[in-house]
């Protein structure tokens, strides 16, 4: 009877140990970017003819696509795609923090624009705790329209607008830890969602966006790299 009262006491230490257990927790800040108004257009000291026939043969060596060429409206459609959207737009950054218990503090900031790596904690169900690993792979796309058209004869207006798409693919690694020993695992499982966030030059982006039961405006916005390199060809 004395060693059955053993055991049990320490099946007992066991179990409550993992409901005593602190849960761990999370915090979340959000740092809208400065978007300013960018140089999208200027003239050119040159004949629309030679500036039309100079911007086709730049594009036509450039990695970018070329949808639709129109002289008659003036306009060119050209297309792109880059998987390091943040050195294009800026979303904003994001500061997390994950605390499991003293020992395991954990800090991550990143551009909300750019790919990550994150974990969180989803809180405690009975003697387990709800935990994630977060992929975040961040992907750009965009649909450019260059407008050409003479202003005098020897004088050119020219303009870049830009049509970002940026795709946010989250994969969350789901799994159930018990409290007092973390390699004891019961379920597992895998979420993903695609998040995707479209703007255009010039247009300060908005929305609303939630994290952690909090409200928060997300703002996006170009940085103007795109832009000045399609401006500098002429």
């Amino acid at each position: 009877m004395k060693q059955f009262f053993i055991i049990s006491s320490l099946i007992c230490s066991f179990f409550l140990v993992g409901c005593g257990a602190k849960s761990g927790s999370n915090t979340y800040d959000y740092a809208a970017p400065n978007i300013e108004h960018l140089k999208n257009k200027k003239t050119i000291n040159m004949p629309f003819e030679k500036a039309w026939n100079k911007i086709v043969a730049q594009l036509s060596e450039s990695y970018f696509v070329i949808n639709n060429i129109d002289k008659q409206s003036r306009i060119i459609n050209i297309s792109f795609s880059n998987n390091n959207p943040e050195r294009f737009i800026d979303c904003g950054t994001s500061h997390r923090t994950t605390t499991r218990n003293s020992d395991d503090f954990r800090s991550y900031t990143y551009p909300i624009a750019g790919s990550s790596r994150y974990s969180l904690e989803l809180g405690a169900n009975g003697f387990f705790e709800e935990k994630a690993d977060i992929s975040r792979d961040c992907s750009l796309e965009g649909r450019i329209n260059l407008y050409l058209a003479p202003l005098t004869k020897n004088q050119t207006q020219y303009s870049v607008n830009v049509r970002y798409v940026l795709k946010n693919n989250i994969t969350q690694n789901i799994r159930y830890e018990h409290q007092a020993s973390p390699s004891y695992v019961v379920n597992r499982s895998i979420q993903q969602n695609v998040i995707t966030e479209a703007f255009s030059t010039n247009e300060h982006y908005q929305r609303t966006a939630q994290e952690n039961d909090r409200f928060f405006t997300l703002s996006c916005g170009s940085k103007g790299t795109l832009e000045q390199k399609l401006l500098d060809l002429l």
